[in-house]
């Protein structure tokens, strides 16, 4: 049975974001594309197997049903409850402060806060990738 998949508008944010950052970065649309395959093809992975990946290594995340899957450099959280899947976010795996990432006001989302915010000078290389 396949899961209803809703992206949040979050998730949809850091898509374009990746996207328009794929394109500038590079001067074509090839390394976007790819980016955008590999995500559908992992939503769909996801919708078909919810419980493929692990749960997040961050207690507080986990605790609220989180697992990340990995696509190359980025890091994309998701949980399932019912029939449903959530993608919360399509986040590059970097050194930059977590609080650029995961501003605390997704912690009041309705999905009972999509992650915990690292505090701050913590990276999301050290906050996600050591704790994924």
């Amino acid at each position: 049975m396949a899961y209803r998949r809703v992206i949040l508008d979050s998730a949809e944010a850091d898509r374009d974001e990746i996207v328009e950052h794929l394109i500038e970065s590079t001067g074509s649309t090839k390394a976007s594309a790819g980016f955008l395959d590999s995500m559908d093809r992992e939503v769909g992975l996801i919708s078909e197997l919810p419980a493929i990946h692990a749960l997040s290594r961050i207690p507080a995340v986990a605790k609220r049903g989180y697992r990340v899957a990995l696509l190359g450099s980025y890091a994309m959280p998701y949980r399932f409850e019912d029939d449903t899947i959530y993608i919360a976010h399509a986040k590059h795996v970097h050194a930059r402060p977590v609080q650029q990432h995961y501003p605390a006001h997704l912690h009041r989302s309705p999905l009972s806060a999509c992650l915990h915010c690292a505090p701050s000078g913590e990276t999301i290389r050290t906050h996600m990738i050591a704790t994924l």
